[in-house]
């Protein structure tokens, strides 16, 4: 998924709008995030959104950087003080990625080494990912 992914990202024209609930701070990801700050600097609108605790491996100077960088970042389904145990419950397992409503990626991939299926402790990972072109991306973008 990922060769694909960063494809579709590298010849967008007008945005790229993501949503993941994991992304690490590994070697993919950070290939992940110099590639949206590359295109974030050629001009194209890039939002990110991150649940809060799949996002975890994210420091607050990546954040700031990717933010410097202008690239819109920001965690989904922040903690309640309020509500703490009711909100810590409530992830956002969303994963999806629509690039100027002409290519869409959903599905069950995140952000992170364990995807490419060499996880020491994983294994072999299996997971699936749509990619959807034409009509079906309004679906998704909405």
């Amino acid at each position: 998924m990922y060769p694909a992914l960063f494809q579709d990202i590298k010849k967008a024209k007008k945005y790229v709008y993501i949503q993941f609930f994991i992304i690490r701070s590994d070697k993919i990801s950070m290939k992940f995030f110099n590639l949206l700050k590359e295109r974030a600097a050629e001009g194209v609108k890039i939002k990110l959104s991150v649940d809060r605790f799949g996002g975890n491996d994210m420091s607050r100077t990546l954040v700031n950087d990717l933010k410097k960088n202008e690239v819109e970042f920001t965690f989904s389904r922040k903690a309640s003080m309020q509500h703490f145990f009711y909100s810590i419950n409530h992830r956002n397992h969303r994963k999806f990625v629509v690039v100027d409503e002409q290519e869409a990626y959903l599905g069950g991939f995140n952000i992170g080494k364990e995807y490419l299926g060499n996880h020491k402790k994983l294994g072999y990972w299996r997971d699936y990912h749509l990619r959807i072109k034409g009509e079906g991306v309004f679906e998704i973008e909405q």
